[in-house]
Formats: C-alpha cells, structure tokens, sequence
C-alpha cells in the first residue's frame, strides 16, 4: 500500500521525528540512537526506547535502568542478538563478569 501524504506534512513528520531523537556519543562516535515515546497522553509514561546502536552498547544497555517505555529490551536483545553478536559465548561471558561484580549483580 501506498500513502500520499503533501510534502509540508513530510516535512513536518520528518522534523519531529528528528527532534524526539537522543543520540549516545562515545569518543565522538554515535555508539546508540534513542527516541523519545510518549505511552498516553497525560505525559506520565514517557522516556526512550533504543532504535540502534553497536553491539558493544547494546550489550552494555542490559544492565542499565529501563524506562516503562521499553520494558522489553532485554527480550528483544536476547531474541536478536545472534544477528548482531558472532558468538552465544559473548553474551554468557558478559553476564558472568556482571555477576562477579557487586555493584552489577542485582542487575543480572
């Protein structure tokens, strides 16, 4: 299916799109791409959801708070990551090391 929609509406779509986004930088590289989501309208469930970011980041963001706004990062993480990650190994190592560390292992 197509949509035809005027390229003022576009423009204004692709404005705002670009506005509600949240980029991570590391070393001057964008390592993460975050968009702001807003679940109802009273403005009480908001916060970012990941779009994209490297392997590194997304690994890392397992043991990061989560906003009510993406509770099911660590499901799609783990349904995905063998696209991303050359090994299951990675992953499992990772873990261990968080679990190792006090201050990670409530996270884990």
């Amino acid at each position: 299916q197509f949509v035809c929609i005027a390229q003022q509406d576009y423009c204004r779509i692709l404005n705002q799109v670009e506005k509600n986004m949240q980029k991570v930088e590391e070393e001057g590289e964008i390592v993460m791409v975050k968009e702001h989501r807003e679940l109802d309208r009273t403005g009480t469930r908001k916060g970012h959801i990941v779009i994209k970011g490297t392997s590194e980041r997304l690994t890392m963001h397992l043991v990061e708070e989560h906003s009510v706004v993406d509770p099911t990062f660590i499901e799609d993480f783990l349904l995905t990551y063998r696209t991303f990650l050359s090994s299951p190994m990675e992953v499992g190592k990772k873990l261990l090391e968080w679990f190792n560390d006090p201050s990670l292992r409530d996270k884990v």
